[in-house]
């Protein structure tokens, strides 16, 4: 034979043979191995407090008033932006020391915030001023010694509590507002008067089992 008699000759007796000839592993069944891959993601509780306001009189332009007139046209819209599972209060008080009242530079002028809730201003007899809240969302509610949603009461030394959550399952979007009212006596000095004060949010504290 030649040599290329041979190599057909090799091939012919395996085909004849048939799967017999070749090696039982060639056949074993595949193998699978299942595998999980853990995922976790830690969000921190983070808070913030975003607010838009409308209005003179808590503007940098500032409200023009004649003595015995009064306003109750500016508020700020707030919204709390939070993750924080034990909801969150809201508390407010003067920027600086002294800023709890409005200030021309005499202190004889000063319109102080109000002592009492008044819930008429155009019925007060005597400077001041106050803010009161509004439009709570679900899960927001008015509580503590301060600040109502019936009536105009005056932002002290503080801080005092405005606002809490009551909600245990996060707290984002969450929204109120804040009006500010000011009412002048008739003999109410002219002049210039500003003043600021502070809202603050923090986390409620995790309840102790």
């Amino acid at each position: 034979m030649s040599k290329s008699t041979k190599v057909i000759a090799a091939l012919g007796v395996a085909a004849g043979l048939g799967i017999a000839a070749l090696p039982a592993a060639t056949f074993a069944e595949a193998q699978y191995t299942n595998n999980v891959v853990p995922l976790k993601v830690i969000i921190n509780d983070t808070l913030s407090l975003a607010g838009v306001t409308t209005g003179d009189f808590a503007s940098t332009e500032g409200l023009t008033l004649a003595a015995g007139q009064n306003d109750s046209t500016s508020k700020t819209v707030w919204t709390a932006i939070s993750n924080d599972t034990d909801g969150w209060t809201v508390s407010v008080a003067p920027t600086d020391t002294g800023t709890n009242i409005l200030s021309n530079g005499v202190a004889a002028d000063d319109i102080s915030p109000f002592t009492s809730e008044v819930t008429d201003l155009s019925a007060n007899t005597t400077s001041g001023w106050g803010i009161k809240l509004n439009n709570l969302a679900q899960a927001v509610s008015a509580t503590g010694s301060h600040f109502t949603t019936s009536g105009f009461t005056g932002v002290t030394t503080g801080p005092d509590q405005v606002v809490t959550s009551s909600t245990t399952s996060g707290t984002a979007g969450q929204t109120f507002e804040t009006i500010y009212g000011i009412d002048l006596a008739d003999d109410q000095a002219a002049g210039t008067y500003s003043g600021s004060i502070t809202f603050t949010i923090a986390g409620n504290p995790t309840p102790q089992p």
